[in-house]
């Protein structure tokens, strides 16, 4: 069954939404049904079924949602450039309006199967915006500029993440993440940035110091000096840092330059 419908998710056949959709249903009541049948199978057999389950349903959402990540590449460019800063609001409009096209599009999904996919498109919208930031398009030089950019991440986090809300998603935790690290372009004081990163790193074990580095390349006023107590910092602290949490989220995040 999975290998039939990853082929099918291969061809140009028009009803692949359609039977995509309701393969989702199926398989939902399928691994609502594994889950709460007691003795019925062995574990093996139990845990081998949700595995393959999942599966199938990261065929079904990669279709979907490879879709609109494809319209919205155009818009996403635009994030964390200089178009960006002259003319904010047109751009955040612009992707939230895209966003919301194709938001409505999925109501041909079961209200269940719909959230599951909302809420994997969330996760992923959140990444793209932090991937776009940490490619480091702009120089933020002056302390007014980098307040000002804080600022508009914090305004993007709220507009992008209502937008979700409204939609279903639950993923609630994702809203905290840019004005968190919108606070390492608003703080001035090294040793208040290094408290700030090792807050940031306690919440999100999985943010490396190449995630941190980029951001912090972002502040061209900081001396090399700065850096390396930072660095130094984090370094001590990692250790002894909770390396469990509920959310895996930087690693999805590509650093693709190498960064000293």
């Amino acid at each position: 069954y999975m290998k039939c419908l990853e082929d099918h998710t291969k061809t140009k056949q028009e009803n692949i939404p359609k039977t995509l959709s309701a393969s989702l249903v199926n398989i939902h009541l399928f691994g609502d049904y594994v889950q709460k049948a007691e003795n019925l199978f062995p574990e093996e057999t139990k845990t081998a079924c949700l595995s393959t389950i999942a599966n199938v349903k990261t065929i079904c959402h990669k279709y979907f949602l490879s879709r609109i990540h494809t319209d919205l590449k155009p818009l996403y460019r635009k994030i964390w450039t200089q178009a960006w800063l002259a003319d904010h609001d047109d751009v955040i409009q612009g992707l939230v309006k895209e966003l919301e096209n194709h938001i409505d599009n999925l109501k041909q999904l079961k209200p269940v199967c719909r959230e599951e996919l909302v809420g994997e498109l969330h996760v992923e919208v959140m990444v793209e915006y932090v991937r776009r930031m940490m490619k480091r398009k702009l120089k933020l030089r002056e302390k007014s500029k980098q307040e000002q950019t804080a600022d508009l991440m914090c305004k993007d986090s709220q507009i992008i993440c209502s937008v979700f809300a409204e939609a279903g998603s639950k993923e609630e935790w994702l809203p905290e993440i840019l004005p968190k690290l919108s606070e390492i372009l608003r703080l001035q004081d090294p040793g208040s940035l290094q408290l700030e990163i090792v807050s940031l790193v306690k919440d999100f074990p999985d943010l490396s110091e190449q995630h941190i580095l980029a951001v912090l390349n972002l502040k061209t006023n900081l001396s090399s000096s700065d850096l390396r107590k930072i660095k130094g910092c984090l370094r001590d602290n990692r250790s002894i840092l909770n390396a469990e949490s509920s959310s895996s989220f930087f690693s999805k995040v590509i650093v693709k330059k190498k960064i000293l």
